[in-house]
């Protein structure tokens, strides 16, 4: 009966795995926008902002007010938060299943699976752990361009 949970518990970690990825790509546009604000702060010329985008009109608003609008570091910080909110979620899924797995195997004493259960749980943790630590960072880092304009 574990080993059918371990498969809901690898589903589980192909959703945060999916989140995480969706998260690298918005950052991913974000740090276009940041560093063309910073080149322009740095050449102090005109920067193209013809290269096609998902969020064009919020990019090009953002450019246009030349690192004055706050809202592009209001929307890093916002995915800061963001971050912080997933780590919770992350921390009390990983409590949960733990909890259900040492209950059934204090139960039913399937030594191998409970084991091959811990193991996956453990490293699930560590690399969405990993993922959401370079999110963070990447979000600190740009938060740090931007408001060197």
């Amino acid at each position: 009966m574990l080993y059918m949970y371990l498969q809901f518990i690898k589903q589980l970690l192909r959703r945060w795995e999916d989140m995480c990825k969706e998260g690298e790509l918005h950052l991913q546009g974000c740090v276009s926008v940041a560093l063309e604000l910073l080149i322009r702060n740095l050449c102090k010329t005109s920067v193209s902002t013809t290269r096609p985008t998902n969020d064009f009109y919020q990019r090009e608003k953002i450019l246009g007010a030349k690192g004055e609008d706050s809202s592009l570091t209001d929307m890093l910080l916002e995915d800061a938060q963001q971050w912080t909110v997933l780590r919770k979620d992350l921390a009390q899924h990983v409590k949960e299943a733990a909890r259900f797995i040492l209950d059934y195997h204090q139960i039913h004493q399937e030594e191998q699976a409970y084991e091959d259960c811990r193991s996956f749980i453990a490293t699930f943790q560590e690399d969405i752990g990993r993922s959401l630590d370079s999110l963070d960072t990447t979000s600190q880092n740009l938060i740090g361009i931007v408001r060197m304009n």
